[in-house]
């Protein structure tokens, strides 16, 4: 089984994975991006060159590959997604999920932070601009409307704690996973 959080840049994605991987000893489903790694470490992501990336589309390793909006390639290897199979996967999204729906069948949780919050959190990055933050608060309704498959929405306004505790609440009153 593969949950997948989806939610803007700075709605908890990486950060309430990372306490699910820990709670319940799931795994990460690792990304494969072209983005530089940030300052801390990111177990769900696995960084490398455009040369390298362009080389696994090449060779046809990825079961899924894409652009976003910041001109980086993501990926996730079929290795993976085979691997993935097996026990429960925890993967962060930020994209557009439908081609992810049709390819993993994923349990969608959708990351929702208030406008004021996220806007907040998103310009304490200073390589980000609110322009840039209005582009991806766009294709998040676009995505939102676009996949019927998204059946829990989790308000992330609150902070770290607070919110992990709704989520654990949410996948375990909903039975999402049964051994959660």
């Amino acid at each position: 089984m593969i949950i997948c959080l989806l939610g803007i840049s700075y709605s908890g994605k990486t950060t309430l994975s990372e306490k699910l991987v820990q709670r319940y000893k799931w795994k990460h489903l690792k990304v494969v991006t072209t983005r530089l790694p940030r300052k801390n470490k990111e177990p769900d992501r696995k960084c490398v060159s455009t040369v390298e990336f362009k080389k696994l589309m090449k060779d046809d390793k990825f079961a899924l590959c894409y652009r976003w909006v910041d001109n980086y390639y993501y990926g996730i290897l079929k290795e993976d997604l085979v691997k993935a199979k097996k026990g429960v996967w925890v993967n962060n999204i930020i994209y557009n999920p439908t081609r992810l729906v049709r390819v993993m069948k994923p349990e969608i949780i959708l990351l929702d932070p208030s406008r004021e919050v996220t806007l907040k959190r998103f310009m304490s990055d200073k390589r980000y601009s609110e322009d840039m933050f209005v582009k991806r608060v766009h294709s998040l309704n676009e995505y939102k409307g676009s996949v019927s498959k998204i059946k829990y929405i989790l308000d992330t306004s609150t902070d770290i704690e607070t919110t992990f505790e709704k989520l654990v609440k949410l996948i375990e009153d909903n039975r999402i996973v049964s051994k959660a």
